[in-house]
């Protein structure tokens, strides 16, 4: 319930200073219009994916990934704790899924963490309409293939 409210608190820093939601779904393509505008900066009026992801708020996206990246390594350095798998995924499969993620958040218009904290602290219809639905979704499924 703490990290709960932690989370729900970031988002007035985060309109103050950085005038964005917490989120992490556009730094992907804030990522793509960079590279793209250093290797082949002809194609970029042509691309209408990358169209105006190219702000501060883009900028504070990706430092928001390097953060929670940097943030989950020191925690892991700092418990001692050595995670082991007996699950092998290989590296082809992992990137897949992650494709299919982005592209789902980006249908979405935003990721299911997006919706739940960063759409409802700005009262978005569509943001309680979509968790909502997540949550229905997961207990539906719950009560059909896990009870």
């Amino acid at each position: 319930m703490v990290a709960g409210i932690v989370i729900g608190l970031l988002q007035i820093p985060s309109y103050l200073l950085a005038d964005s939601a917490l989120g992490t779904s556009s730094s992907y393509i804030s990522l793509l219009y960079f590279a793209q505008k250093h290797f082949t900066p002809g194609l970029l009026d042509r691309n209408p994916v990358v169209k105006g992801y190219s702000t501060s708020k883009d900028l504070f996206q990706i430092g928001t990934v390097l953060g929670i990246m940097l943030g989950a390594r020191l925690s892991i350095m700092a418990s001692g704790i050595v995670f082991t798998s007996t699950v092998e995924i290989s590296p082809l499969v992992s990137f897949i899924g992650g494709v299919c993620l982005l592209v789902g958040a980006r249908i979405a218009g935003g990721c299911t963490s997006g919706h739940g904290i960063s759409g409802i602290a700005r009262l978005s219809v569509s943001s309680f309409i979509t968790t909502a639905a997540m949550f229905a979704g997961a207990m539906g499924y719950g009560l059909l293939f896990l009870a």
